[in-house]
């Protein structure tokens, strides 16, 4: 059966319904890669089009080769991956149409003006069938640039960053990768702030980790891919010898009285350079389940920390996990093997300052 799904990057940070692994797949709730839906070897390269509709904003020296340009860089973050295997083509010239029809064949890239924008600035038209991506065209609205200033000298160095970061984000979508919640945005409001209890931060971490690129809205002001966006996409496609040198570790996060601890956030950190290094996190479900795929074989640290913001939703207050104090655990990872981790039991005690 064909399904389309259009997925965008909205004008604000949003709240999704449940928690998700920090990368998720199509379909929508697939947090395993094993089931995910992706381009088959033999669709490679993926050849683009530019769009053109008429629609390109005139607006911070916005050419069509300056636009072309951006939309290079944004897909290069991608095809430069080195743990996966993606070649992408943007061919010459422009494809000039009325507007993006996801059934003509062709896979396009550009600016349309839509009714149905709402509060979305851009997005991606993805079809799938079965197991296997058949098509994707990325859109992005021409009033994008409706609220910004006329007269700032600054716009034309920010627009083309701006832009190039959406189309990054949208053409995650267009090879496999689901929005995720965002990291750190809604955890830890102030956390690196001196306000915090010691010890919220282990040595040596002196700060939270970066949003990934795919997580929701996040595409405003991340500039490069994160561990996550990394991980995720290799999963799909990976280069040869990436499954057979990695791992994966699931298990289940429990509150001290053993209930689950529902959206507790368990990241990974990798100390082997000397530094705290960000790795792939995930979000614990409902159940306070989680899974980290695509680990380095070798020791891994796993950070267990609460969830801090909107806590006025239902499910956070029946977790009550910003009551919870961080948990560090040292596991080991072995390469091409899916370990079930004993479970993790938070402590209880410290509160979030006010």
């Amino acid at each position: 059966m064909r399904r389309l799904a259009v997925l965008g990057v909205l004008a604000a940070h949003g709240l999704p319904g449940s928690s998700i692994a920090a990368y998720d797949f199509w379909p929508p709730g697939v947090a395993s890669s094993a089931s995910a839906v992706r381009w088959e070897a033999s669709a490679f390269p993926l050849r683009f089009r530019i769009l053109d509709t008429g629609a390109l904003p005139d607006y911070a020296g916005l050419t069509e080769e300056v636009w072309r340009e951006i939309v290079l860089r944004g897909i290069s973050a991608w095809v430069e991956v080195e743990t996966a295997d993606i070649s992408i083509v943007v061919e010459d010239g422009t494809f000039v149409a009325e507007g993006a029809d996801i059934d003509d064949g062709f896979n396009t890239i550009g600016f349309e003006a839509r009714e149905e924008w709402g509060d979305n600035r851009a997005s991606a038209l993805v079809v799938w069938t079965g197991r296997r991506m058949i098509g994707c065209d990325v859109l992005l609205d021409p009033a994008i640039f409706d609220d910004w200033p006329e007269d700032d000298p600054r716009v034309v160095e920010r627009a083309a960053p701006f832009l190039g970061e959406l189309v990054m984000h949208e053409m995650g979508h267009c090879l496999g990768l689901q929005h995720v919640p965002a990291n750190p945005v809604w955890l830890g409001q102030g956390a690196n702030s001196p306000d915090w209890p010691a010890g919220f931060l282990p040595e040596p971490i002196t700060g939270l980790s970066s949003d990934p690129q795919m997580a929701i809205a996040a595409s405003y002001g991340v500039p490069s891919l994160t561990p996550d966006d990394r991980i995720g996409v290799s999963l799909l496609y990976p280069a040869p010898g990436f499954l057979e040198e990695r791992g994966s570790i699931g298990g289940r996060v429990l509150t001290p009285e053993g209930e689950p601890a529902a959206f507790v956030y368990v990241q990974s950190v990798d100390y082997a350079s000397g530094e705290a290094v960000f790795g792939p996190g995930a979000f614990a479900d409902e159940r306070g389940q989680f899974l980290l795929e695509g680990l380095p074989a070798g020791p891994v640290h796993l950070w267990g920390r609460p969830t801090l913001l909107y806590m006025e939703r239902p499910g956070y207050q029946q977790a009550r996990v910003w009551e919870l104090v961080d948990e560090h655990r040292w596991y080991s990872v072995r390469a091409g093997v899916a370990a079930v981790v004993p479970d993790v039991t938070m402590q209880r005690g410290r509160r979030p300052p006010r």
